[in-house]
């Protein structure tokens, strides 16, 4: 419907242009499965846990983009 009401004073906001991305888990403890009712309004793709290597070269990535800059002396 293009928008959704402000639920403070019911005045109707417009939303244009906007991305959703959700992430889930698999269904267990207290979290309960998607229903296909909700899941047939997003693209649904699987990943496989990513193993030692990669995490090491992604957070290692982000960590040397931190770092790259060098610290000033006092640090």
């Amino acid at each position: 419907m293009k928008g959704v009401y402000e639920r403070a004073d019911w005045t109707w906001k417009e939303v244009r242009k906007a991305t959703l991305i959700a992430a889930a888990a698999p269904p267990s403890g207290s979290r309960a499965d998607l229903t296909p009712r909700f899941t047939t309004h997003f693209n649904m793709f699987c990943l496989p846990p990513a193993g030692e290597a990669m995490l090491s070269k992604i957070f290692g990535s982000i960590l040397e983009g931190f770092l790259k800059g060098g610290f000033p002396e006092k640090v």
